[in-house]
């Protein structure tokens, strides 16, 4: 992936604004987006626009404001009225990563500052509420945690995995850098593990994700909550990179759409299921969405993205269905090729896409080429897989496209070659849990079904070479990290009483190991004599493996 060119952008000035008019509007990318009641917030991220009228002297420049969308009436994005908040002193992030609890308030954890922001420093590690009003307003304040001595071995990622489930936010994966945390001169270094919060008990824990991939590293990827399965919702991974043991650099591995992970909050376990049907080819810098079906299923939207290795920005769709774990193909995206937006389910049946920029053009002219949409902001049916530039309300309820409907109607659902009877069992029966259909940051709605689909198992499938000496790229990714732990305990010594942020190593995710079950040690792990990992909760990570391999492409 192309890294961003700070000398092509700068922050704002007081001639530019966060939230231009539609014939300023340029284009919107790097930032995040969640639902929260009835409005869609929008924050972080960079856009470029035109100064009445005229070329910006920037190619891009910090969204430094909170954006919000009415859901509750009807627009067009030539319409749509889009309010712009302060921040209150919150941090201003691309790849912010933000969970919503889905009714009045979201939180900012992850994200790294801009290099289009010059001189601003990088924030301490900290946890940001913004609680909203029911007119659309709302306020930013940085919270306390109930249990510091957890929170203070966190590292801020950028670019990682993040979902939110039941009254919990999840994290997996991203880098940490000198852009991330104030304490780190690093280089993009990968992060190991998956960290959740729970904002009900204001609680946090560190799990290993030694099961994920070789390391437990991901960037670039998506990862999506799904609550109707399992004890109290699954969380499924999708595409993204693996990454090099010391630095994060493009073309690390990429993971492919054939081979789906799940990760099971109530167990802490991990397992995985080969997919069939037409499965989106590798690209990372994507977005999710998904929706409950009517008939016991469960639609994951997969739209655009990019792909390092070919060097193409894609400007498709596809939607995995479960439990049938089958892929289909999806009309393409009316606004053109398009990576760095995000999409979310807004009203009954509609997902809407924001911002994004077609990476095909390069940098800086995918900066200065004007987004098809008004705004940044494409509208599309989920139902009759149809896009517009309307968003209606009262539209009908969300029903599963024909073609899927037709597909378990066939009785494919009833000969899926499930991994094992766990991996079954996780999809038997619904577990009573639903939620609003989501997406953007990965909150989703709920899912479950009686049918699935007989996969054929590409398993195994590795495109292009795996790099041998795991064990020796294990080694490079422990030594980076002690270096950064030994840099960060040291300042902690010299101030005593601050928070203390160790990075995170990383390497490789080549595929998972072939067969059986591998139980990922769950005791604390003591950070200055062993290699990171992740900081287990305290509970083992029962792993369940696919009889086969996870292709990755490198």
């Amino acid at each position: 992936m192309r890294r961003h060119d700070s000398s092509l952008a700068s922050p704002l000035s007081r001639r530019q604004s966060s939230n231009p008019t539609a014939s300023n509007f340029i284009r919107r990318a790097l930032h995040a987006s969640v639902v929260v009641g009835s409005r869609l917030y929008i924050d972080g991220g960079e856009l470029a626009q035109y100064v009445n009228g005229d070329t910006d002297t920037a190619v891009s420049r910090i969204n430094n404001q909170t954006l919000s969308i009415d859901l509750s009436t009807a627009w067009t994005n030539d319409t749509v009225q889009i309010s712009a908040l302060d921040k209150d002193g919150a941090p201003v992030f691309n790849f912010p990563g933000l969970w919503s609890d889905g009714n009045s308030a979201f939180y900012l954890f992850a994200g790294e500052v801009s290099p289009v922001a010059g001189d601003a420093s990088t924030p301490d590690v900290a946890l940001w509420k913004f609680s909203s009003t029911p007119a659309g307003g709302g306020s930013w304040a940085k919270q306390a945690t109930a249990d510091p001595q957890v929170f203070n071995q966190l590292t801020r990622p950028a670019n990682a995995l993040v979902a939110t489930g039941q009254s919990t936010g999840y994290v997996l994966g991203g880098y940490a850098s000198a852009r991330t945390d104030p304490d780190s001169t690093s280089a993009d270094v990968p992060v190991p593990g998956i960290v959740a919060y729970d904002w009900e008990s204001q609680k946090w824990s560190n799990s290993s994700a030694a099961a994920f991939t070789t390391f437990g590293t991901a960037v670039s990827g998506q990862m999506h909550f799904v609550p109707a399965f399992g004890k109290d919702g699954l969380l499924l991974m999708f595409g993204g990179e693996s990454t090099t043991p010391t630095a994060w650099s493009e073309k690390s591995g990429q993971l492919q759409f054939n081979n789906i992970t799940m990760y099971d909050p109530a167990t802490s376990s991990w397992y995985s299921q080969v997919t069939t049907g037409d499965a989106p080819p590798v690209r990372e810098l994507f977005c999710v969405a998904g929706a409950e079906g009517n008939n016991g299923t469960y639609e994951i939207f997969v739209t655009g993205g990019w792909d390092a290795f070919q060097g193409v920005c894609y400007d498709d769709m596809y939607i995995l269905s479960v439990p049938g774990f089958h892929w289909f193909k999806a009309p393409t995206i009316s606004g053109g090729p398009r990576a760095f937006h995000t999409c979310n389910v807004v009203g009954k049946r509609q997902m809407l896409i924001v911002g994004g920029v077609n990476y095909n053009l390069g940098v800086p002219g995918d900066w200065k080429d004007p987004d098809p949409w008004s705004q940044g902001l494409g509208v599309f049916d989920m139902t009759n897989l149809s896009w517009s530039s309307s968003y209606d309300p009262a539209a009908a309820a969300y029903n599963s496209p024909d073609k899927v409907r037709a597909w378990y109607k066939q009785g494919n659902g009833d000969s899926v070659s499930w991994t094992n009877n766990q991996v079954r069992a996780l999809f038997a029966s619904t577990n009573g849990n639903s939620g609003n259909s989501g997406g953007g940051n990965g909150s989703g709605g709920a899912g479950n079904a009686s049918g699935t689909e007989k996969s054929s198992s590409n398993t195994g499938a590795i495109v292009g070479g795996v790099v041998g000496g795991v064990a020796g790229l294990a080694l490079l990714a422990g030594l980076a990290w002690l270096l950064l732990r030994r840099r960060k305990r040291n300042a902690a010594a010299v101030a005593a009483g601050e928070k203390q942020h160790p990075g995170s190593g990383g390497g490789y995710a080549y595929q998972q190991a072939p067969g059986g079950l591998a139980e990922v040690d769950g005791r604390e792990v003591e950070r200055r004599e062993k290699r990171p990992e992740e900081l287990p909760a305290g509970e083992g990570n029962e792993v369940h493996e696919l009889a086969g391999d996870q292709g990755v492409r490198k």
